[in-house]
C-alpha cells in the first residue's frame, strides 16, 4: 500500500514538479529570448554609433586641415639659388675694391675713370688723421700709390672722395654714373641677400654675405667725436679694415658703402650686426664732390644732422630726428612720430629761428612740382633727398617743405636752395 500511495502520491507530486519545471522553463526561454533581443538591439546600436563616430571624426579632421590651410596658407617663396648669384657678385666686383692705407686699414670703391684719372669712393673716417698721406692698392698688386688726392668729403655723413692717376694694374669701374641703383625705383627688402666686400683685418680684399636686417635707422659710432649717421643694418660680416668697401645686391648693383660694425662702438658682445651708408645718401653727396670738390668738407649744403634718438631718455620714437637749418629759414628740430609721421618738436632759439614753421607741424613732402617726393618712415630716403639741393645752385627747382597744420596743408619755400642732383 505505501507502495502504491507513495506512488500515486509520486506521481502527483512528480507532476506537480513537471508542471512547475514546465513553468520554470518556459518561463526561462521566454526570459532568455528576451536576453537576446536585447544583446542584439545592444550590439546594433554600439556598431552604429561606432560608425558615426567614426564619420564625424574624418569629417572634421578634413575640415579642421582644410580651414588651417586656408587661414595659413604658406608665402610664395622664389626658389632661385641665390648663393650662385652671390659667388658671380663676388667675381666681377673685387675687382672695383682696393686697400687705403692712412694711419690705418680701410677699403673703397672704384667708381669713375675719366681723363685718365681714377675716382674712388670712401668713408671720411677712413682718411680723417692722414688726409695728406694717403696710399691706395689695387686687389693683387703689389705696389702702393702714394699720389692720391683728396677731393673732397662730408663729415656728417662719412663719406669722402679719392683721386689717382691711372694705374697700369688691373682694376675694374663700378660706374656708379647712370647706374640705377640710387633710384627711387630700386628697393631693399629687409631680408634681401647682400655681400660686403674690403680689405678685412688689412689682409686684403674679401668678402661676406648677409641680408639686409634693417632698411633704416641712426646710429651713433665712435668716429667722428661720435657722429650720428643714418645707415642700413646688416647681418653681413664687417670686420676691421672693411669701412669704405661696398655693400652689392645680388644683381652686383652698389647699394651702401660699408661703415661700422657695432661692437666698435657698443660694449656688448654682438654679432652679425653691421652697417653701411645706403647709396640713397651716398651718391647725391659723391656728386656733389664730383662738382664741387675743394679738397675738404664740402659746403653749401643743406645743413642735415641727423639725430639717434634710441639713446636718449624719453625718446618717443625708434626711427630718428633730424635738425635742418639754414642761415635764411632758420633751424628746427623734427622727429618721426604718431606712426612716423615727421614732426617739428622743437625750434632753434637765439637770431635764427625757423619762424614759418612751429611745433606739432607734420612735413608732408619735401620740393614742389614734379620733384616733390612724399616723407616717409624711411629717414634714410628723407636725408638723401635733403642733400640733393645746393645753395645758389640756380637750375632745377627751388626746395620747399609742404606741411600739414591744423588739418590743413601748405608749401613754405627755402630761399635760396635748388635741385642739383636728380
Amino acid at each position: 500500500m505505501w507502495y502504491n500511495v507513495g506512488m500515486k502520491n509520486d506521481g502527483k507530486y512528480q507532476e506537480t514538479v513537471d508542471a512547475q519545471a514546465e513553468s520554470e522553463r518556459g518561463d526561462s526561454h521566454v526570459y532568455g529570448n528576451g536576453n537576446k533581443r536585447d544583446t542584439k538591439l545592444l550590439w546594433i546600436v554600439i556598431i552604429v554609433m561606432t560608425v558615426i563616430c567614426a564619420a564625424v571624426g574624418v569629417i572634421s579632421s578634413v575640415l579642421t586641415g582644410y580651414f588651417m590651410r586656408r587661414g595659413a596658407k604658406p608665402i610664395k617663396i622664389d626658389s632661385t639659388y641665390k648663393y650662385e648669384a652671390i659667388s658671380a657678385v663676388v667675381e666681377a666686383r673685387k675687382p672695383c675694391i682696393v686697400e687705403i692705407e692712412a694711419g690705418g686699414h680701410g677699403s673703397g670703391v672704384i667708381t669713375k675713370l675719366e681723363s685718365n684719372k681714377i675716382f674712388i669712393l670712401t668713408n671720411y673716417h677712413v682718411i680723417q688723421n692722414n688726409l695728406t698721406n694717403v696710399k691706395v692698392r689695387f686687389m693683387g698688386a703689389d705696389e702702393w700709390y702714394i699720389n692720391v688726392k683728396v677731393l673732397g668729403y662730408d663729415i656728417d655723413f662719412d663719406v669722402a672722395v679719392l683721386t689717382i692717376d691711372s694705374s697700369t694694374a688691373p682694376f675694374e669701374v663700378f660706374q656708379l654714373d647712370g647706374s640705377d641703383c640710387f633710384s627711387r625705383t630700386a628697393t631693399y627688402k629687409e631680408g634681401d641677400l647682400v655681400v660686403a666686400i674690403g680689405n678685412a683685418m688689412g689682409h686684403g680684399i674679401a668678402a661676406y654675405d648677409g641680408i639686409i636686417s634693417r632698411r633704416s635707422e641712426v646710429i651713433t659710432t665712435d668716429s667722428n667725436g661720435g657722429t650720428d649717421i643714418a645707415v642700413l643694418r646688416t647681418t653681413a660680416a664687417l670686420n676691421h679694415g672693411m669701412s669704405g668697401g661696398g655693400l652689392f645686391d645680388t644683381e652686383g648693383r652698389l647699394i651702401g658703402l660699408n661703415v661700422a660694425r657695432m661692437s666698435s662702438f657698443s660694449n656688448d658682445s654682438v654679432d652679425d650686426s653691421s652697417y653701411a651708408v645706403p647709396i640713397s645718401i651716398v651718391y647725391p653727396l659723391y656728386k656733389q664732390i664730383l662738382a664741387h670738390g675743394n679738397g675738404g668738407q664740402i659746403d653749401k649744403l643743406l645743413d642735415i644732422d641727423a639725430k639717434n634718438t634710441k639713446i636718449l631718455a624719453g625718446s618717443k620714437t625708434s626711427v630718428g630726428a633730424v635738425h635742418i637749418y639754414t642761415e635764411s629759414f632758420g633751424g628746427f628740430t623734427a622727429e618721426y612720430r604718431s606712426g612716423g609721421k615727421l614732426t617739428v618738436i622743437a625750434i632753434d632759439g637765439g637770431d635764427k629761428p625757423a619762424k614759418a614753421v612751429k611745433e606739432g607741424d607734420v612735413i608732408k613732402a619735401i620740393g614742389v612740382s614734379e620733384y616733390s617726393v612724399n616723407v616717409t618712415s624711411n629717414i634714410c630716403d628723407l636725408c638723401s633727398e635733403l642733400l640733393r639741393y645746393r645753395q645758389n645752385a640756380f637750375s632745377g627747382s627751388a626746395l620747399a617743405f609742404t606741411i600739414e597744420r591744423d588739418g590743413k596743408t601748405r608749401s613754405v619755400p627755402v630761399d635760396g636752395f635748388y635741385r642739383f642732383v636728380d
